[in-house]
Order: C-alpha cells, then sequence, then structure tokens
C-alpha cells in the first residue's frame, strides 16, 4: 500500500511519499495465516498506519505492528492508539502485546488483539 501526500513544507516543491509495508505472515498454525505485520519508520504517518490496522482488524486479520529503533515504535505506539479511537465506535476494543521475534534483528513487533478474539 503506498499512498502520496500531497503539499509539502513552504521551502520544499517535493511530495512526501508514506510507504505502509503489508505482508503475510507466515505461520504454521492456520489461524495465525490469516496474520497482517504492519511496518513502520520513524517516516510513517500514524494516521495512515492506523486505517491500515483498523482495517486488518475488521476484516478479521490478526495484526502485528512490528518497528526497528525508538522512533518507529514511537509511530507503532501512536498508531495503536489513533486505531483505537477509529475502533471504538464500533464496540471493538484493542490492546497488544510485544513480543521480540529472533527472525527480526532488533525489531519489535507489537500484536494487537481484539475484545472478538
Amino acid at each position: 500500500y503506498q499512498r502520496r501526500v500531497h503539499g509539502s513544507p513552504p521551502s520544499s516543491s517535493l511530495n512526501t511519499t508514506v510507504r505502509i509495508a503489508l505482508q503475510s505472515k507466515e505461520a504454521a498454525d492456520p489461524k495465525e495465516s490469516r496474520g497482517v505485520v504492519c511496518r513502520t519508520s520513524p517516516t510513517s504517518e500514524p494516521k495512515a498506519v492506523a486505517g491500515a490496522i483498523a482495517h486488518n482488524l475488521r476484516s478479521g486479520h490478526i495484526v502485528a505492528v512490528a518497528g526497528q529503533g525508538a522512533a518507529s515504535i514511537n509511530n507503532a505506539i501512536k498508531s495503536i492508539i489513533l486505531a483505537r479511537r477509529y475502533l471504538e465506535e464500533e464496540g471493538i476494543e484493542i490492546f497488544f502485546q510485544p513480543e521480540f521475534p529472533y527472525t527480526d534483528s532488533n525489531a519489535i513487533h507489537l500484536v494487537l488483539h481484539t475484545n472478538e478474539n
């Protein structure tokens, strides 16, 4: 998913591109195969990531938000807070559990759970 954000700071004439990497989560368990990993970066737009999180949770996917470094994790937490606001209007409550997988070097995964699963 790629979204172009039009407009730029007054001193620059460049457009900013925000990328959200959505990848299928490889897992042996059939429940886990419905999973999506949203990877954040220091330049990720929390509103865009929150929209992707909310959409995938509404679709019944298991969602993990991954980040590497303090700025990425900060954007991941902001995204989860915004997604929680988006979903609470529908009566869906979300919470997360951090995981430290050995497959990604230094990455932290925040696995999201809902009151429905």
